[in-house]
C-alpha cells in the first residue's frame, strides 16, 4: 500500500498469509462511511474513548470529496470485519486518522493474533 511503512506492510502480508482478506476502498461510500462508524463507536464505547460523530463524518465527507481519504478494514473467512483504518491521503504518503478493531476481544488464538 502506497506510503506505509515497513512494519505495516509486513502486518498486512501475516495477515493475509492467515487467510484473512484486506479490502481498500480508496473513495469510500456514505454507506462505507457510516459502516466504519458504526464499528469504530462500538470499539470506542469498549474502549471509554471519543466517538465517532456526525461532525467526524462530515470531515471524512469533505476528505472524500478531495480525493483525500482511504479506508482500509480487514475480514476473516466468514465475513466478519475485524478491524478498521481510516486514512487521510495526498496520492504519496497517508496518515492514519482512525485505528478500530474488535478481534482482540475474539475468543479464538489466531485472530487475536494479526
Amino acid at each position: 500500500m502506497l506510503g506505509t511503512n515497513s512494519s505495516t506492510r509486513r502486518q498486512i502480508r501475516r495477515a493475509m498469509e492467515k487467510g484473512f482478506e484486506l479490502i481498500a476502498l480508496d473513495s469510500p461510500t456514505d454507506s462505507d462511511l457510516i459502516r466504519f462508524k458504526d464499528f469504530y463507536n462500538a470499539f470506542a464505547r469498549d474502549k471509554r474513548t471519543d466517538l465517532c460523530n456526525e461532525y467526524h463524518l462530515e470531515t471524512m465527507k469533505l476528505l472524500r470529496e478531495q480525493n483525500a481519504l482511504m479506508i482500509t478494514y480487514l475480514q476473516d473467512s466468514d465475513g466478519e470485519t475485524l478491524c478498521y483504518r481510516v486514512y487521510i491521503t495526498d496520492g504519496h504518503l497517508v496518515n492514519n486518522l482512525y485505528s478500530a478493531s474488535h478481534f482482540r476481544l475474539k475468543d479464538d488464538q489466531p485472530s487475536k493474533k494479526i
